[in-house]
């Protein structure tokens, strides 16, 4: 599971040390499983603007809540909706693996 979710949403631990070339790489990705909430077509680009735009607050300001947050108060939600779509995303993430424990109590009924 946490694999997969690296793969879905690591770039957002890299925004600010990744290349131009590996954002768009992973925003394919992440784009490719969540085709229904991001728009193919705009989300790389979108991506490569907001970490241009994100490079000038301080580098503890660019934890996902953060980001979410500075979108929302500097009111440029409009300007990156599929960037917002993707925190929001990940934010509501369970925080727990509890699939191992799902696993252990449908072996012992």
């Amino acid at each position: 599971m946490y694999s997969k979710l690296k793969h879905w949403f690591g770039f957002r631990f890299t925004l600010l040390t990744s290349s131009d070339v590996e954002l768009r790489e992973s925003a394919r990705k992440f784009q490719a499983h969540f085709s229904s909430d991001i728009e193919e077509e705009v989300f790389e680009d979108e991506l490569i603007q907001f970490v241009g735009y994100i490079k000038q607050y301080p580098t503890e300001a660019v934890t996902p809540l953060a980001c979410l947050r500075r979108i929302q108060e500097d009111g440029i939600s409009e300007a990156f909706p599929n960037v917002d779509a993707a925190l929001r995303v990940y934010l509501t993430l369970p925080v727990a693996n509890t699939e191992g424990e799902r696993c252990f109590l449908c072996s012992r009924e």
